[in-house]
């Protein structure tokens, strides 16, 4: 995955799930926004440790797209300089990826897991 991204040379890498965001992590891959809850595959857990990074917390509910959890992942995504930001969710985070790939620039990567499967890689572009 990390070699994914270096060659891609992506303005901006955002991973979400917890899971997905701590394997990039442990890889050293560039990531500018990590988004999650604190859960895999709907049971707690604590694999992705924030240390180091600027946390903000949002609210969305499992199943929803709360507005304004998609307001201030809008807001983080066309801000200037997006990087070592986690967005934590209370509730659940995997709605949040159609928001960002709707949010997100141009030659932005969006990582995601597929459970069971592995990383599902979208290239957001004008298409």
């Amino acid at each position: 995955m990390k070699s994914i991204i270096e060659f891609d040379e992506p303005r901006l890498v955002v991973a979400v799930g917890d899971y997905t965001s701590r394997k990039l992590r442990d890889v050293g891959a560039r990531v500018n926004l990590y988004i999650v809850d604190g859960r895999v595959e709907r049971k707690a857990a604590e694999l992705f440790k924030p240390e180091g990074l600027r946390v903000l917390r949002v609210v969305n509910e499992a199943g929803t797209l709360n507005p304004e959890a998609v307001k201030t992942l809008h807001k983080l995504l066309r801000g200037r300089e997006l990087r070592d930001t986690v967005l934590m969710v209370e509730g659940e985070e995997d709605l949040l990826t159609l928001a960002a790939i709707l949010s997100a620039p141009n030659k932005t990567i969006i990582v995601y897991g597929q459970p069971g499967k592995g990383c599902v890689v979208v290239r957001v572009d004008d298409r």
